[in-house]
């Protein structure tokens, strides 16, 4: 197993791509949209595993149940749960109406229209308020944030898991907990 990452560099995810390929590995597996759409820019034949949001609407395969050419996986069905993980927080906790979204500058586009569109039935649907923060990939930086946050009378995070918040998971805790923003 030959492992690589672009670190949340979208921008080396081609060169990336472009490296495995030339190794000829047996097998190609990645779980962002941007690594598909990488890895399928090298018009490679070496099958690829993938794991993203809505592979058929993004154009990676045909359908799911027959996706065709050398691309096979898994919908990624965290986006269509967005709305339903809103609802529980707000049956248990009804008072909590204001959703921050932390979200990288310059992520995929494709993930954040998703994840917008699906904030916004959230938003019709239970009456919250939400508000995007973007952030630079700078752990340092996102204290500013959650300061911003409750500054603004926000209490919920709706985190999306990336490249850049899984590794950071502890500080956005932490940081979480020190300005009283439910995660």
């Amino acid at each position: 197993i030959d492992c690589v990452s672009a670190g949340g560099r979208f921008e080396d995810m081609d060169k990336l791509a472009a490296e495995l390929v030339a190794r000829q590995p047996e097998l190609l597996v990645t779980q962002s949209s941007p690594g598909v759409r990488a890895m399928v820019g090298t018009k490679t034949t070496i099958p690829i595993v993938m794991s993203t949001p809505d592979p058929v609407g993004e154009g990676y395969v045909q359908s799911l149940a027959r996706p065709g050419g050398n691309i096979t996986g898994v919908h990624d069905l965290s986006l269509d749960l967005a709305v339903k993980r809103i609802e529980l927080v707000r049956e248990f906790v009804p008072e909590w109406t204001n959703v921050a979204v932390l979200y990288r500058v310059g992520g995929d586009p494709t993930f954040f229209k998703r994840l917008e569109d699906q904030l916004n039935r959230a938003v019709d649907r239970f009456g919250i308020r939400r508000r995007v923060y973007y952030h630079q990939s700078r752990p340092e930086d996102l204290e500013q944030h959650f300061q911003a946050m409750r500054q603004d009378g926000y209490n919920l995070l709706y985190l999306v898991a990336t490249t850049f918040t899984f590794p950071h998971r502890q500080l956005i805790s932490d940081l979480a907990l020190k300005y009283g923003i439910r995660v």
